[in-house]
């Protein structure tokens, strides 16, 4: 017996009578909006022999029960509110090959021999929780294990797997942990993996990983396509041999101790789409032949040693992506201007006018929004920052560096770790959950949105850029010019500054189920630009000229936010 009700809308509790089921074999209830316990009962279902129900809200704890279900072999409840620890009684579940608990909030230590009690595991997912403890040493007898993912947790210490005895792993990912003890012989283990022939995916950053970059990973298979290194302890060059990597398409070494110069065996890898090396120790100059990576989109090389000029081949890095919508925003490719190169930060923000930055914020929020709403498949780019956005002769603005993006199956309902843009990049590549990068200029607990919402609305004009604010002699010049052709006076600005910066606080709250949708964000930005380039009247002006007289004292005691909206509302009703 099969029951599968799957990528719906269902609410509620699961009824306690699905147990009754004893027929049961699989049970599918994924990518819903299901709350509450997961039913005892369902230990009753001796013949269960698969059981998904990621992708919910439920909450609790996994039932103990689960350890009656002796036939199952797939146990997958990722992204949910499950706490607690994973039941002993599941670790008795030998024919089990796939466990996907990520994304929740369990916490405790994988038993030392869970190797040897799952002996035909394939995949195991434990990925954004809270274990602590070490990797289990046995997972080396796990000789069929393809996919394992403990990335976003808090393991420790040395990793001591013999992955030379997993010929079948694809896919590892440990970032943002505590492995490693900083000495030399830390990544050690890497050496094993050149026995994994289907090898696609190696990613350790975020840990404190020490040694020299490792001659290991140019034995890998030729198949290997994504190391990310980045934020470890990691010194020395990288090894020439890493052109023996044919199918390279993400190397990420940034915040290290990496010395020497870019190898030119860089230059024949010509699947390279992502190459970092921020924040190292690189010296020498840009090697010439980097134009032959013309399927390179990001390239990050800042806070290094490196010399010289740009070679003008450089250019020819255009990138082999490409839209079928033209309005995918710029994920296509553009020559030199949209290429990622933070070689240095260039500080232009000073030289760009108030109606260059509104326009900047409406083109990044209309292209969150075609990639969160109108994409064929849904994208959260889930790395958005101002070195990622991308400016070209036009200032129009572009969104680019993909490596972490997540696609989102189903109209957008899925969250499965499983599809992402870049194999398990979006789940184990590196981010840090709880900082920002703006955190670190804020003390005493302060963040920029705390900053900005303190300021709403009194204090926006004390905390705004002062060059886009008009002089006391541009307001007196903009209060003697008629209406409909007037320039923006000081206390539009400040009206639309002020909901601007609302707008910002509204994206960025702590819970992303708070957070403004990007489509009232765009609309709203959009509208804000019509009333800043005076394509539309002021608020007073609008709402004056279309409400009855006896409202129009009560309409001016609106907020910022409730005025936007009766604009709004009113500019759609007129012919």
């Amino acid at each position: 017996m099969v029951l599968g009700f799957a990528d719906n809308e269902l609410r509620g509790r699961i009824p306690v009578e699905l147990g009754l089921l004893s027929k049961l074999k699989v049970l599918t209830f994924h990518s819903n909006c299901l709350s509450g316990d997961i039913p005892p009962s369902f230990g009753n279902l001796s013949q269960l022999g698969s059981l998904n129900g990621g992708q919910n809200k439920l909450e609790r704890f996994i039932p103990d029960t689960f350890g009656q279900l002796k036939n199952l072999h797939s146990l997958q409840l990722s992204c949910n509110k499950l706490t607690g620890t994973i039941p002993s009684s599941v670790y008795y579940l030998s024919f089990l090959a796939f466990l996907s608990v990520s994304n929740n909030h369990l916490q405790g230590s994988l038993p030392p021999d869970l190797g040897l009690k799952f002996p035909t595991l394939k995949a195991l997912e434990v990925d954004g929780n809270m274990f602590t403890g070490r990797v289990p040493v046995s997972l080396s007898n796990a000789s069929w294990l393809s996919v394992l993912d403990i990335t976003s947790n808090s393991f420790g210490g040395k990793v001591s797997l013999d992955f030379g005895r997993l010929p079948n792993l694809s896919q590892v990912g440990m970032c943002s942990n505590n492995l490693g003890s900083r000495e030399a012989d830390d990544l050690s283990f890497l050496t094993g993996l050149s026995n994994s022939s289907s090898l696609r995916t190696v990613a350790l950053s975020g840990n404190q990983f020490g040694g020299v970059f490792p001659e290991a990973v140019t034995n890998f298979s030729t198949r290997f396509q994504r190391l990310l290194l980045g934020s470890n302890r990691i010194f020395g060059s990288i090894p020439a041999g890493i052109d023996n990597l044919i199918n390279l398409q993400e190397l990420s070494l940034e915040s290290n101790h990496v010395i020497g110069s870019i190898p030119l065996a860089i230059c024949t890898l010509q699947k390279l789409e992502v190459l970092v090396l921020s924040r190292n120790r690189i010296s020498g100059e840009l090697p010439s032949c980097l134009g032959n990576l013309t399927r390179l989109d990001t390239f990050k090389a800042d806070g290094n040693l490196i010399a010289g000029t740009l070679p003008p081949s450089i250019g020819r890095c255009t990138s082999s992506k490409k839209a079928s919508n033209a309005q995918s925003f710029k994920y296509t490719a553009f020559a030199f201007a949209g290429l990622l190169l933070t070689l240095s930060l260039v500080k232009i923000l000073g030289s760009i006018e108030k109606k260059e930055r509104l326009n900047i914020a409406i083109d990044v929020s209309s292209a969150l929004e075609y990639l969160h709403h109108h994409c064929l498949k849904l994208i959260i780019h889930r790395d958005l920052k101002p070195s990622n956005v991308l400016l070209d002769n036009a200032m129009t603005a572009h969104i680019g560096d993909f490596g972490l993006a997540r696609f989102l199956p189903n109209g957008g309902r899925s969250r499965s770790p499983n599809h992402n843009s870049s194999g398990l990049v979006g789940t184990i590549g590196y981010a840090a959950p709880a900082m920002r990068p703006t955190d670190s200029r804020f003390k005493d607990g302060l963040n920029l949105h705390r900053f900005a919402m303190m300021a709403i609305p009194a204090k926006v004009m004390r905390i705004v850029d002062p060059t886009i604010v008009p002089t006391e002699e541009e307001d007196l010049t903009a209060e003697n010019t008629i209406r409909n052709s007037r320039p923006v006076n000081r206390d539009s600005i400040e009206e639309c500054l002020t909901s601007i910066i609302g707008i910002g606080v509204a994206c960025s709250m702590e819970e992303p189920r708070e957070r403004m949708d990007i489509i009232d964000a765009a609309k709203e930005l959009r509208f804000i630009k019509d009333i800043l380039l005076g394509e539309w009247p002021d608020f007073k002006a609008l709402v004056y000229a279309v409400m009855p007289k006896r409202s129009q004292e009560q309409s001016m005691n609106l907020n910022i936010l409730q005025r936007i909206y009766m604009a709004i509302d009113v500019a759609i009703a007129l012919p």
